[in-house]
């Protein structure tokens, strides 16, 4: 019959039953559909989260550079043209953000 002693087949028995758990595992995570989505979209806002973080930095530093030469007579251009430039550029800059 067989050459194998029952603690062999007891241990392959074992080995089998985890391989099996681990598959499982494995066809449920990707059955999740519900939390793959959850997942992305979180991604998503932490991507759009991180981009608007970055648009007030920049921002912010080019305000401050605008306003430092607006007061010191250097550049006389309206400052509200130069804010709708900052403007139009955080909302391209999130708008990209939440498309990636």
């Amino acid at each position: 019959m067989s050459d194998r002693t029952p603690e062999e087949i007891r241990t392959a028995i074992a080995e089998e039953r985890a391989a099996l758990g681990e598959t499982a595992a494995a066809l449920a995570e990707r059955a999740d559909v519900t939390g793959r989505a959850k997942h992305a979209a979180q991604d998503t806002a932490d991507r759009a989260k991180h981009a608007a973080q970055n648009a007030v930095v920049t921002v912010r530093d080019t305000a401050a550079g605008v306003v430092a030469r607006a007061r010191s007579g250097e550049d006389r251009r309206p400052l509200f043209a130069v804010g709708a430039v900052i403007g139009a550029l955080v909302t391209v800059l999130v708008v990209r953000a939440v498309r990636r």
